[in-house]
């Protein structure tokens, strides 16, 4: 999830986003899984007063976007990888206001390796996931935002084998997940969970997981229950986790549970909701799989069939929006998605070959979505959607 555009260590003509190089490193040992997709984890953001919309919302180069965060109108960021997924740069913009720009400093942002998620607490305060080095040799990556500058976080010590796809944070603390591969077989990919207490983070239940062959791409911690959802590679099904005390355990049962029905991202609303999104795999049109835990039971939440769903989002105010693509002969189309009422609703994107993967909001009218452009058209390159309250452009 967390992951980003592309899936084989050969090429980029997959339609698949590698949400975690984890999952890569699993698939060239030999084990044969699709890369997880996942959300980056959701964002929280500060409200403000619209502003004018400036002409350049929109930056294109080679590469990839997984998340997207705003402080404000005035500030967001947006995360993925420069260049080709396999031999990838750490990718972060920075949105002033005017114009999305390349940040590069510290010398991280540069370095071989990939960022999977970010989210804002406040203007002085943001943090953002993935891991570093190759593919084959992931570590895991946190930095932060203390206002003025980003930097790398050193302790924990960075997790060799290991990855991070989805992190999700407030005033008091925060989590971050993804998986630890420590060999060539699918039992020996296990969730790694990190828990953030104040503004220090730490391993959090080691134990969870081990053995399980289970990748964790998503994490959302709602007033009264924090989840986290996943997928089992055995099977390419999607699991969902929850934390209980201190102890993390996987929910038994849930709708839309199931072989090939797999769990890409979550996000945390008002009043101790959540949402949960995914796609069938088993299905020639990418099945949706749309669920809500309504603050004591987890139901379905319709939502139109055919697509995959990449990220799912709250803005201020308490709409959930989702996107993701849909895969009509072979060309992917962008997806997004709005609750109304009791269901998603289809909502206009302006790029016609392109897949989205992450969402973002600084207030209810002013939002961004990311992504790339369709693998199939050839060279995959980043790409921005701008919300202005009415429509995305």
């Amino acid at each position: 999830m967390a992951r980003l555009a592309v899936a084989s260590a050969k090429s980029e003509g997959s339609h698949l986003r590698i949400v975690s190089r984890a999952v890569l490193a699993v698939a060239a040992a030999g084990i044969s899984v699709i890369p997880a997709v996942v959300a980056a984890g959701p964002a929280s953001a500060a409200a403000g007063r619209p502003a004018a919309i400036p002409a350049a919302t929109g930056y294109s180069a080679a590469g990839s976007l997984a998340g997207v965060a705003a402080a404000s109108t005035r500030s967001a960021w947006a995360v993925g990888y420069a260049g080709k997924a396999v031999s990838s740069k750490v990718l972060m913009l920075h949105w002033n206001g005017s114009r999305w720009n390349r940040l590069t400093s510290p010398k991280v942002l540069t370095s071989a390796g990939a960022l999977s998620a970010i989210t804002v607490v406040s203007a002085n305060d943001a943090w953002a996931v993935g891991s570093t080095g190759s593919f084959l040799h992931p570590h895991t990556l946190i930095l932060h935002w203390n206002g003025k500058t980003w930097s790398a976080v050193n302790s924990p010590k960075p997790v060799a084998g290991g990855s991070l796809s989805a992190v999700t944070a407030n005033a008091s603390g925060g989590w971050a997940v993804g998986s630890l591969t420590t060999g060539p077989t699918v039992p020996q990919t296990m969730p790694l969970i990190f828990k953030l207490t104040g503004s220090k983070w730490s391993r959090s239940d080691p134990e969870f997981g081990a053995h399980s062959g289970v990748l964790l791409n998503g994490v959302a911690a709602t007033a009264t229950s924090t989840f986290a959802t996943g997928l089992f590679t055995g099977m390419i099904t999607g699991v969902l986790a929850r934390l209980t005390g201190a102890s993390w355990n996987f929910v038994s049962r849930f709708p839309e549970q199931g072989t090939f029905n797999w769990l890409n991202g979550i996000a945390a609303g008002p009043h101790g909701i959540a949402f949960a999104v995914g796609y069938k795999t088993g299905t020639a049109k990418l099945g949706v799989v749309s669920i809500e835990w309504t603050g004591h039971a987890w139901v379905k939440a319709p939502a139109p069939n055919s697509a995959n769903l990449s990220a799912v989002a709250f803005a201020p105010g308490g709409t959930a929006w989702s996107a993701g693509y849909r895969d009509n002969g072979g060309n992917l189309h962008p997806t997004i998605l709005r609750w109304k009422r009791n269901a998603f609703v289809g909502v206009s994107s302006p790029a016609k070959l392109a897949q989205l993967n992450g969402l973002g909001f600084a207030t209810a009218g002013y939002g961004w979505a990311v992504g790339n452009t369709d693998p199939a058209s050839g060279q995959v390159k980043t790409l921005i959607e701008h919300w202005n309250g009415h429509s995305w452009r």
